[in-house]
């Protein structure tokens, strides 16, 4: 009954314009990872390369020498207020992959984080290189789908990480992109 309800919930949710809209704009916002990772430093303007230059200059301006503070006082070298604020912020949030590296021996293992960008980089390279030469059938699944696929029936990725449960867990993943999305929330 619980689940039955909850694709109701889902299914409503997923065909609003808005949700829509937040999903399209929440990835627009996503750099891409491939093959740019190899070939150009991050951009730390990334989130303001929509707003003009003169903007994003004012801004900077503003918040020059926050970094330096922010750096100070948590070394417990600031004073004052700025200090305090600074030393009770939360750690900054890592994502799943840098979490589970903390706990990895990355001088003789691979780190999730480097394996999670190799596979998805060399995916994306192919998926979009055969989509441009024509490969695809009219009815191709999307990226998405065509990525599970492919992840589902890869050995290749649980016998590197050392994970012989990993295939197990792709094979819960919903198929659709949206249910996946609307279950992330």
């Amino acid at each position: 009954m619980l689940a039955s309800s909850l694709n109701a919930t889902t299914e409503a949710t997923t065909h609003t314009p808005d949700w829509h809209a937040a999903v399209t704009d929440a990835c627009a916002r996503i750099a891409p990872s491939w093959p740019l990772d190899q070939m150009i430093a991050v951009n730390p303007f990334w989130e303001m390369r929509d707003l003009p230059f003169t903007r994003v200059a004012s801004r900077m301006a503003a918040l020059n020498g926050t970094c330096c503070q922010n750096q100070a006082a948590l070394a417990g070298q600031g004073n004052g207020p700025a200090a305090a604020e600074t030393a009770s912020m939360p750690e900054h949030w890592q994502n799943l992959s840098a979490q589970l590296d903390r706990n990895r021996d990355t001088a003789h293992q691979v780190g999730w984080q480097d394996e999670v960008v190799h596979q998805i980089s060399q995916f994306c390279g192919d998926y979009f290189q055969r989509l441009d030469a024509g490969d695809f059938k009219a009815d191709a699944q999307d990226l998405y789908h065509s990525w599970l696929q492919m992840t589902r029936a890869d050995r290749g990725i649980a016998i590197v990480m050392g994970e012989p449960s990993l295939p197990s867990q792709f094979q819960v993943l919903p198929d659709q992109h949206e249910k996946l999305i609307t279950d992330a929330l």
